[in-house]
């Protein structure tokens, strides 16, 4: 979110309003409709865009498949109110969490009372905060309060977890770093294991340096007794030596279960900087079935998806 310029939830309704009614996506005729009632296209469209809803492919917009579901939907102006605050709150923005951690606790109430500097600095996040219904303003007291309606979720995703944004940041770019170098790690093993294949060797894909949401990190192979090859699809998470504690997300579940006993995931213990443990690699094929049903697994879930069955948004 650009500190700078203001983003309006108006803007937003503008702007969705547009993309569920046009098939046409071109970006200077969506830009030409949206400047009869709104301001800043570039700004809101790229908000949008950070929040992973839409991508800007040259000249066109194209929606994300959660986005256009949503519209799909006919969402009603409080449907999408809440749909943008649950995608801004867990987006993990630095400058978002940054204000938000400013807020403290007093009984069941969660003020902020800002200097002058801080009001200027947030003012446009702020702005979008009170329109989100996220954040109310006391004139009398001069102080903003976090409204009793998104309580429950500001205690789940701010006070239960509070962190400073700068180790926030810290938290957010090591974890990737670690994770990207370990499917490196990956890659390198599989060429070694595959090396008396050159010509599987040569169709490894490190798939995910192109496609985040493929479900799986590297395209590999798994070589048959009958000297025929497979696909392997693997998914690698970096985990400590002590807990092989790790997350594994909805699209990886699900593309788990669309290749059972093709698809792997790799646990690579991490030992130092940019160092891992490959003799202590734990390989979990099929993990669809073999997690979700075995002793030696315990598994949780951190959050939950409710949606009402007579009116899903």
């Amino acid at each position: 979110m650009d500190r700078d310029i203001p983003i309006s939830f108006r803007s937003i309704l503008v702007l969705f309003d547009l993309l569920k009614n046009l098939n046409q996506m071109e970006i200077q005729y969506l830009k030409q409709l949206y400047s009869r009632n709104a301001e800043n296209f570039e700004v809101c469209v790229d908000f949008i865009s950070s929040l992973n809803l839409l991508n800007v492919n040259s000249d066109q917009i194209e929606l994300s498949p959660h986005l256009s579901n949503f519209l799909l939907k006919q969402p009603n102006e409080s449907k999408i109110q809440e749909f943008i605050l649950n995608k801004l709150l867990n987006k993990r923005n630095t400058y978002v969490w940054e204000y938000l951690e400013k807020f403290s606790t007093n009984d069941d109430r969660i003020f902020f009372e800002p200097e002058i500097s801080e009001n200027l600095r947030f003012s446009n996040l702020r702005n979008l905060l009170i329109e989100l219904e996220l954040v109310l303003y006391d004139p009398e007291k001069r102080m903003y309060e976090i409204s009793e309606k998104y309580l429950h979720l500001f205690k789940e995703l701010v006070i239960e977890h509070k962190i400073s944004p700068e180790k926030l940041k810290w938290i957010i770019e090591e974890q990737e770093r670690i994770g990207k170098y370990a499917e490196f790690e990956i890659v390198a093993y599989e060429k070694s294991r595959l090396s008396s294949r050159e010509d599987l060797v040569a169709k490894i894909q490190h798939v995910s340096l192109e496609d985040t949401k493929a479900g799986y990190d590297i395209k590999s192979f798994t070589i048959e007794k009958d000297n025929d090859r497979i696909e392997r699809f693997i998914e690698v998470k970096a985990v400590s030596t002590v807990k092989k504690k790790f997350f594994i997300s909805r699209n990886e579940v699900e593309k788990s279960k669309l290749h059972s006993d093709k698809y792997y995931i790799y646990l690579l213990p991490v030992i130092g900087k940019n160092k891992f443990d490959l003799n202590n690699l734990i390989i979990i094929q099929d993990p669809s079935s073999k997690l979700f049903n075995s002793a030696q697994w315990q598994v949780s879930c951190e959050n939950f998806v409710i949606v009402n069955n007579e009116e899903q948004w």
